[in-house]
């Protein structure tokens, strides 16, 4: 009698297909797999689903995707995770800037830094909805894309 060895590590993921992603009510926090190259994986709330889309309300804009797009999904506990850096939109980084303590719901629970005018700065703690937020890194400015080719060499100087 052989027994199998305890699994060991993080146990898998829940999964599911396009048809149980288009089966989901609006407003359930998801991530999504996509087909393509070099795609990463979307996170948001479902806004609207018809019988082949579904529209993703992300942190950096809205996304419709169609069900041949869709590789598998999975439903999350909410779109931020605690630790991620939060600014809010339409203030500037410099005046105010945050990072996730936990969620519940739509409401998020920021640790936040505010700089007055005057060069001062105020710590605190607050709730704020996750429209009115934004990762930091949408903020990032999108780098040139590099020509490709042959690398050229070094010269001997």
């Amino acid at each position: 009698m052989s027994r199998k060895p305890a699994r060991r590590g993080r146990p898998p993921l829940d999964w599911i297909d396009t048809t149980q992603m288009l089966a989901l009510p609006a407003g359930t926090a998801v991530t999504v797999e996509t087909r393509g190259r070099r795609t990463t994986r979307l996170v948001g709330r479902i806004t609207a689903v018809t019988d082949h889309t579904l529209t993703i309300a992300t942190p950096t804009g809205g996304v419709e995707l169609h069900e041949s797009r869709i590789v598998r999904g999975r439903v999350v506990a909410s779109v931020y995770e605690p630790g991620d850096a939060v600014l809010k939109r339409h203030v500037p980084a410099d005046v105010w800037r945050g990072g996730v303590v936990r969620t519940e719901g739509t409401d998020v629970l920021v640790e936040q830094i505010e700089t007055a005018p005057d060069g001062t700065a105020t710590t605190g703690f607050g709730w704020i909805p996750e429209d009115a937020l934004e990762p930091a890194e949408a903020r990032d400015p999108v780098l040139p894309q590099l020509p490709r080719g042959p690398v050229p060499a070094r010269s001997a100087g």
